[in-house]
């Protein structure tokens, strides 16, 4: 299982700008379209989960930082 996770991080580093310009902002605007007459709640609510789940894209997807080498020890 740990071969599966890093390769869904590894495309999700390299489709992360794709993913979330397109798949999220596409399901956000699907969701104003087929909602029949949103109110302005429910328009906060899509605009607040829209930024929640772009944020947890950039989280996942952004690369891990540098670990400094060990110094060497006596």
């Amino acid at each position: 299982m740990p071969g599966l996770i890093g390769n869904a991080k590894e495309w999700l580093m390299q489709s992360r700008h794709r993913l979330a310009t397109w798949g999220v902002g596409a399901l956000a605007a699907l969701l104003f379209v087929f909602w029949g007459r949103p109110t302005a709640v429910v328009v906060v609510v899509i605009a607040i989960l829209l930024l929640v789940v772009l944020g947890l894209i950039e989280l996942i997807g952004s690369r891990p930082a540098a670990r400094p080498a060990a110094a060497a020890g006596p």
